[in-house]
Formats: C-alpha cells, structure tokens, sequence
C-alpha cells in the first residue's frame, strides 16, 4: 500500500470516527450498522490508448501493403461479479441519517483484442522494379489481451426515507468521497505477411516479407474521487433489512489510457444488520 493510500484510508477512518462520535453525543439513539452486497459493474469507457488502434507497418512490408498501418478490433468490460462491504451509524431524531465507510471491489477487466485483413492486388507498383506489374498478396493477424481491476474505499452522507405500508421500504441517496485504485495490464503481438509474384517466360518468381511488433502496458494509478449513490431498501425486521443500490464512482486520472466518462456504476444486492439500540 502506497504512502498516499495509507494516508488517505487513515483520514477516512479517523474523519468517521469523529462524526460518529459527535453523532452519539447529539442522539443516543443512533444504531451501528454494517452490511454488503454482491452486483456487477458497467463501465463508462473503453481502453484505448495506449495500445495503438493503428499498428504502425513499415519498409517492405507497408510498401507491398499499400497502408502504414493496421487497425486493431478491441473488446473489453468487466467480467465476474462485484462486491460492496460497508459499516456506518445512523443519527438524528428518527435515524434518518448517517455516514458509512465502504469498500468496493469491482471485479476483473478484461481487454481482448484482435483483427486479420488480407489484401490483394494485381498490380504491384513500388521500388522493387523487376515486380512491377506483378500480383501482390498481404495478410496481417493481431492477437492481445489485458487484465486490470479496480477498488475504492468511501465514506459517504446517507439520507434514509422511510415510505409505504408500516414504513418497510427506504429510499435512501448517499454522497461521498473515495480513494479508488485501477490497475491495467494488457500486450498485443502483431504479424504480417507480405508476397510478391510474377511469371516471366514460364518461369515463376515469388518474394516474400515477414514482420513482427509486440506492444505493451503495465500501470497503476489512484486518486480521490466523488462516490455518488442511490439505494432502496426493504425492512425484514427491527435489525435486517435487503439493499438494492447502485453506486457511480469516479475513475482516477490515466493519461489518456481511458476514453469517455471517467465512471463506473456499481449495481448491488445485499443485506444490513443494524445493532439493537443501546439501553
């Protein structure tokens, strides 16, 4: 764990510990609480960047191509569930307030990428001067992957509304700040192919061109973040109680590896125990 990292979490903790300090002294008849929940994250954009969609091609192999470059299809998004573990306490009159410290674990992000083209052409007419006019052929195959995972620790203001029959249902939006860490690892390998034929007083000549380029990434970042949510819950009894929520948490800076909004929503399902009141 990083030293920043450290230091914010340490802040989180103690900056809870004071409110809910202050929040015991204020109403006695506040109630701890803890729970989690287990969803699936979508995500507001794609990785991009630094894996060139446009593999560059050069000398022999782009001459006899025609292009300087290749372009790469790319899949990607989260795979496997979700997961949300939080604590908090309410406060006020009717608990109808609180502030919960939280934790996300997002899952896995995979990144697939791939892409094949072939072209042909019945006309050759570059510097290879014995092969113009000759049958060109060209054949590129490009084959990746990457993995990365995203995690945020938050503390947030959450508004509990009871409504309906016996009041069994809340509504309840949360506002807060996080430290959210993502990490990518990905590599993509790319091979092309390129031939030259040409048939000259029965006599048949063929040239051919191998290349080979692998590209890479491996980073980390981490940064504050906004946590903005919106839950509904549905009371079992005077402790439990099932939450459905969902959650968008800002994605920390990445120079230029992330494109789109910077986001992820976070849909989960779960439960919250709440203590019995104190005596």
């Amino acid at each position: 764990m990083s030293c920043l990292k450290k230091q914010v979490v340490n802040f989180l903790i103690v900056f809870a510990m004071v409110i809910f300090t202050g929040s015991e002294a204020q109403a006695l008849d506040g109630r701890w609480y803890l729970g989690g929940g287990v969803g699936k994250a979508f995500p507001g954009f794609s990785l991009t960047d630094d894996l060139d969609k446009n593999v560059p091609l050069t000398g022999t192999l782009a001459e006899i191509a025609g292009t300087d470059n290749f372009i790469l299809q790319e899949e990607d998004g989260f795979t496997g569930p979700s997961y949300k573990i939080f604590f908090g306490r309410t406060f006020g009159s009717k608990e109808k307030h609180a502030v919960e410290l939280s934790y996300f674990n997002l899952g896995d992000y995979y990144l697939d990428i791939g892409g094949s083209t072939h072209n042909e052409t019945d006309v050759y007419d570059g510097s290879f001067e014995f092969f113009q006019g000759a049958q060109a052929t060209f054949d590129v195959e490009a084959r990746g992957t990457g993995r990365g995972a995203i995690k945020a620790y938050g503390i947030s203001y959450v508004f509990f509304q009871d409504f309906g029959k016996d009041k069994k249902f809340t509504v309840f939006p949360k506002v807060g700040l996080g430290y959210v860490t993502a990490s990518a690892r990905a590599s993509v390998l790319v091979r092309g192919e390129a031939a030259l034929e040409k048939t000259e007083d029965d006599i048949t000549y063929r040239v051919g061109v191998f290349a080979e380029a692998s590209q890479g990434l491996s980073k980390d970042f981490g940064s504050i973040t906004p946590i903005l949510g919106i839950g509904l819950g549905y009371r079992i009894n005077e402790n439990w109680r099932l939450r459905v929520e969902l959650d968008r948490i800002g994605v920390p800076p990445t120079g230029g590896l992330i494109l789109g909004d910077p986001h992820v929503d976070v849909w989960t399902a779960g439960f919250m125990y709440s203590f019995p009141k104190r005596r």
